[in-house]
C-alpha cells in the first residue's frame, strides 16, 4: 500500500471491510475457527496501515500540513486506538463462545441460548464497527492534528506490540481450547468406564439368577434322568470365576489417562482485560478424584457382586458334594428331596435382589458424583476447587464440633479426671494379680480389629498399590527415585534398596514408583508363584538365581524394572539367604543398565546383607523408609478416615474435636516411632464400629506388650524378625536337630500357644503382626 493512497476514506474502506467479514455469520460448528481467522485478519489489516503510516509521519522532511499526514495521523493517533479494542472485543468475545461450547457439550447451555449469546455479540460488533467509523469520520481537525504532530510521541508501536499480542492470545486460546476439547473427551471416556464396570456388575448378578432358575429347574424336573441333573450342575459351577473387577477397572482408566500426564494452564477468565489461567494436571487431578470420590463406592459394587458370584458358588459346592455322596450310597434317592434342596436357591436369590437394591443405590450416588463434578465445564468456576479430592476435608466436614457452656465442659473434665484415677487404679490391682501369659493374651486381644468394623479397617489396612491420593510424607523419596530412573535412562547402574521396619510402606512404595515410572513394565519376583515374560511360564522356588535368570534371559529386548519385596524370604534349607544375596548381587553387576533392581527388605535383613556384601557399592542408592512426619502421620490418618465416609467420636460418645483428634494422633505416632504402618494397624484397631455411619476411637483399649524374653525365645523371635517366617524344619536346619529338639521345639510351642507366634495355612510360622514392631524395640 502506498502513502499516497491513505486517506479518510481508505480507513473507512478498512473498516466496512471489516463490516463484511462480521455480517457473514458462519455456522455453530466453524465459529470459533472464524473468529479466530478474523482476529487475524483484521489485526494484519491494521497492522500493514499503521507500518505505512508511522514511517510516513517519522519522515523530516514531510509537510505536516499534507493531506496524507493528516491522515496517517487519523491511523496512528486514533484510528489505532479503537482498533486495538475492537480487537480486544473480539478476543473476549473468542473467549466466551469458547466457554459457551463447552458449557453445551456438557449439557449446561441449551443451544438456543448459545444462539442468542451469538446474536447479542454480532450486535455488539457492529455497533462497534459504526462507532470506530464515526471517530474517524468526525475526527478531521487537522490543527489539532498538526499540534499533535509537533508535540507528542507516535504511539504506534505501542499499539503495535498490543495488537500483535491480541492475535497471539487468540491463538493461545484456541490451542487451549482445542486441549480442553479433547479432556473433556477424556472425561466422558472415564464415565463409559465407570458405566461399562457397573453393567457388568448388574449382568452378573443377573447372569447368577438365572443361573439358580436353571439349577432350580432341572433340580425340579420329573423326567429328567438325575446323573444328567448332577452333570450339569457340575458344569454350571464349574463355569462361574471370580472376576477381579478392580485390576481391569484400574487397567483402563490409567490406560486412557496416562497420555495425558502433562501440566495445562488454560485460561479460565478474563478479567479487566488480563487472562486468568489455571493450573491443570489432568492425569493427577482425575485419577486422585477417582481414588477419593468413586473407588470406595465402586469397591462397594464390586464387592457386592463378588459376594453374589461366590455365595452361589458356595451353595452349588456344598450341594454337589452331598449328591455325589449320595450318587454313590444311595443313587435311587439322588433328586427325591427336591423341596428341601431348592430351598438354599431361593432363598439365596432374594438375597441376590436384595444386592441389586444395593448396587442400583451405589450406582445413583456414583451417577451424581460423576454429572455433578467430572466435567470440564468445572474448570471456569473459579470459586470452587475443580475435582476436589475431599478425603482430607472429610474430617472437618464430619467430626468437628464446637464445644460450648463453660461450666459444662468443667464438670466434663473433674468427672473424666476421676474416672480416668479410679480406673487406673482397678487396674492396677487387676494387672497385679495376672500372669505374664494372661498379659500377653490381653495384649493382643486388644489389637485385634472389630469384626464389626471390617469395612473401616479394611481401607486403613489395604495393602499394595491404593492409588496417589493416600500417599502422604513420601514426596522427597518419590523425586528421589524419578532421579535414579533418569539416570538409569542415560547409562548408570539401576538398582536402589527400600529399607525400613515392617508395616513401614516398602510394598506400598514399591507398587506407587513400578507404576508411576514404568507403568506396566515391570516383574515381580515371589517365591512359589507363577512368573509370567511374554508368554513364557516358570514356577519360582526359593532359588532366586533360577529366577534372576529367567528374567534376565527373556526381557533382553526392553528396558523393564524388577520388583523384589521382601529379599529376605528368599531362603530354604538347601539355599541359604547369603547365596541367594551374592546371586542377586552379581545380577545387579551384570545386567542394572538394561533392568531396574528394586529391592526391599526390613531393618535386620539389611544387617545380613551388608555382612554378605558391598551394599553400597552395588546399590546405586538406599531409600529408608522407616519413618514419617508427624504433619504426614496425622494426614495420612485423616486421609484414610475420610474416605470411610463415617462420623467419628470418642470414647465417652462425644464428636471427636481437633485438639483431641491431634493429641490421639501425636500419642499413636509416638507409640509408633513413626512407623506409618504401625500407627494405621493401631488407630484402625482401636476403633470401633458404632452404626452404619459411626465409629468410636477408644485408644485406652489398646494394651502393650508385657517383659517376657528369655535366651532361648529371643534366639527364635531374633531369626523370625530377621526373616519374617520359617517353619519347624528350616529352625532345626539352621539350630541343629539335637538342640531344637531339646530346647527350641518346647519355646515355639510355647510362643504359638500364648499367641506370639502364629502358624500360617502353608505351615510356617510369624510374629504376630499387631507385636512385631514392639519384639524388634524390645530386642533392641
Amino acid at each position: 500500500m502506498e502513502a499516497s493512497t491513505i486517506d479518510k476514506n481508505s480507513i473507512v474502506k478498512i473498516i466496512e471491510d471489516w463490516e463484511y467479514l462480521i455480517n457473514e455469520t458462519p455456522s455453530f460448528e466453524d465459529r470459533l475457527d472464524w473468529l479466530v481467522g478474523n482476529i487475524a485478519v483484521i489485526a494484519g489489516q491494521m497492522v500493514e496501515k499503521g507500518d505505512i503510516c508511522y514511517n510516513v509521519l517519522s519522515q523530516k522532511e514531510l509537510e505536516l500540513d499534507n493531506e496524507v499526514a493528516a491522515s496517517c495521523h487519523a491511523v496512528t493517533f486514533v484510528w489505532a486506538d479503537q482498533a486495538k479494542m475492537f480487537l480486544l472485543f473480539l478476543r473476549d468475545s473468542l473467549f466466551e463462545q469458547q466457554k459457551a461450547a463447552i458449557f453445551y457439550k456438557d449439557s449446561i447451555l441449551q443451544k438456543n441460548q448459545i444462539k442468542t449469546l451469538w446474536e447479542e455479540t454480532l450486535v455488539l460488533a457492529k455497533e462497534a464497527l459504526q462507532a470506530i467509523k464515526e471517530i474517524v469520520l468526525t475526527n478531521s481537525d487537522k490543527e489539532k492534528a498538526l499540534k499533535q504532530l509537533q508535540h507528542q510521541e507516535n504511539p504506534w508501536l505501542i499499539y503495535k506490540a498490543q495488537i500483535i499480542l491480541l492475535v497471539d492470545q487468540a491463538n493461545l486460546l484456541n490451542d487451549d481450547y482445542q486441549k480442553l476439547k479433547t479432556i473433556q473427551e477424556v472425561l466422558y471416556a472415564t464415565e463409559l468406564i465407570v458405566k461399562d464396570t457397573i453393567d457388568t456388575c448388574l449382568s452378573d448378578l443377573d447372569t447368577n439368577n438365572n443361573k439358580i432358575d436353571t439349577v432350580i429347574n432341572l433340580i425340579t424336573t420329573v423326567d429328567t434322568k438325575p446323573s444328567y441333573k448332577l452333570t450339569s450342575i457340575h458344569e454350571i459351577m464349574d463355569k462361574m470365576k471370580n472376576v477381579v473387577y478392580i485390576s481391569a477397572f484400574k487397567q483402563q482408566l490409567e490406560s486412557l489417562l496416562k497420555p495425558y500426564d502433562i501440566k495445562l494452564s488454560p485460561v479460565v477468565r478474563i478479567h479487566g482485560g488480563i487472562l486468568e489461567r489455571r493450573v491443570f494436571l489432568p492425569y493427577k487431578n482425575i485419577l486422585q478424584w477417582f481414588e477419593s470420590e468413586i473407588y470406595p463406592l465402586l469397591y462397594e459394587v464390586w464387592e457386592i457382586t463378588e459376594q453374589g458370584t461366590t455365595g452361589l458358588r458356595m451353595i452349588l459346592l456344598n450341594m454337589t458334594n452331598r449328591l455325589d455322596i449320595l450318587q454313590k450310597e444311595r443313587p435311587e434317592d439322588l433328586f427325591k428331596d427336591h423341596i428341601n434342596m431348592v430351598k438354599p436357591l431361593h432363598t439365596f436369590q432374594k438375597d441376590l435382589v436384595m444386592l441389586g437394591d444395593n448396587i442400583t443405590n451405589l450406582v445413583h450416588l456414583i451417577d451424581n458424583r460423576v454429572q455433578e463434578e467430572l466435567r470440564i465445564s468445572n474448570l471456569f468456576d473459579t470459586q470452587s476447587h475443580f475435582l476436589s479430592v475431599s478425603l482430607q476435608s472429610t474430617l472437618n466436614q464430619k467430626i468437628w464440633n464446637n464445644e460450648s457452656g463453660w461450666l459444662a465442659q468443667a464438670q466434663r473434665w473433674l468427672k473424666t479426671i476421676l474416672d480416668k484415677f479410679n480406673a487406673l487404679k482397678d487396674k492396677f490391682y487387676q494387672g497385679q494379680q495376672l500372669s505374664v501369659s494372661e498379659k500377653i493374651t490381653l495384649c493382643i486381644q486388644s489389637r485385634m480389629a472389630d469384626p464389626n468394623n471390617k469395612h473401616y479397617t479394611n481401607i486403613f489396612l489395604t495393602k499394595g498399590y491404593v492409588g496417589e491420593s493416600f500417599i502422604v510424607g513420601r514426596e522427597e523419596n518419590i523425586k528421589r527415585f524419578g532421579d535414579l530412573v533418569t539416570n538409569w535412562k542415560q547409562g548408570f547402574r539401576g538398582s536402589v534398596l527400600l529399607t525400613g521396619d515392617r508395616f513401614s510402606g516398602k510394598s506400598v512404595f514399591g507398587e506407587i514408583v513400578a507404576r508411576k515410572f514404568f507403568m506396566q513394565n515391570y516383574y515381580s519376583l515371589i517365591p512359589n508363584s507363577t512368573l509370567t515374560i511374554d508368554g513364557r511360564k516358570m514356577q519360582t522356588s526359593y532359588d532366586l538365581k533360577e529366577a534372576l535368570d529367567f528374567v534376565c534371559k527373556h526381557s533382553i529386548n526392553k528396558k523393564t524394572m524388577l520388583w523384589i519385596d521382601d529379599i529376605e524370604v528368599w531362603w530354604s534349607n538347601k539355599i541359604p539367604f547369603y547365596q541367594n544375596i551374592h546371586h542377586l548381587m552379581n545380577c545387579i553387576d551384570a545386567y542394572s543398565n538394561r533392568i531396574f533392581f528394586v529391592v526391599a527388605t526390613n531393618s535386620q535383613a539389611r544387617k545380613q546383607i551388608t555382612n554378605y556384601s558391598n551394599a553400597k557399592r552395588i546399590f546405586q542408592a538406599e531409600i529408608d523408609l522407616n519413618y514419617l512426619s508427624k504433619e504426614a502421620m496425622q494426614q495420612a490418618i485423616m486421609v484414610r478416615h475420610g474416605a470411610t465416609q463415617k462420623k467419628l467420636i470418642d470414647a465417652k460418645g462425644d464428636i471427636l474435636t481437633p485438639p483431641a483428634f491431634n493429641k490421639l494422633v501425636l500419642k499413636i505416632y509416638k507409640a509408633s516411632a513413626g512407623n506409618v504402618g504401625e500407627a494405621l494397624l493401631h488407630w484402625a484397631n482401636s476403633t470401633y464400629y458404632i452404626d452404619e455411619n459411626t465409629v468410636q476411637h477408644r485408644p485406652d483399649t489398646y494394651k502393650g506388650l508385657p517383659s517376657f524374653l528369655n535366651e532361648d525365645s529371643t534366639l527364635i523371635l531374633d531369626l523370625l524378625l530377621l526373616h519374617k517366617r520359617a517353619n519347624e524344619y528350616l529352625i532345626r536346619q539352621l539350630l541343629g536337630a539335637s538342640a531344637f529338639e531339646k530346647r527350641y521345639a518346647t519355646v515355639i510351642r510355647r510362643l504359638i500357644n500364648v499367641g506370639i507366634l502364629k502358624r500360617q495355612l502353608d505351615g510356617f510360622i510369624e510374629i504376630e503382626t499387631t507385636i512385631v514392631n514392639d519384639l524388634k524395640q524390645m530386642l533392641k
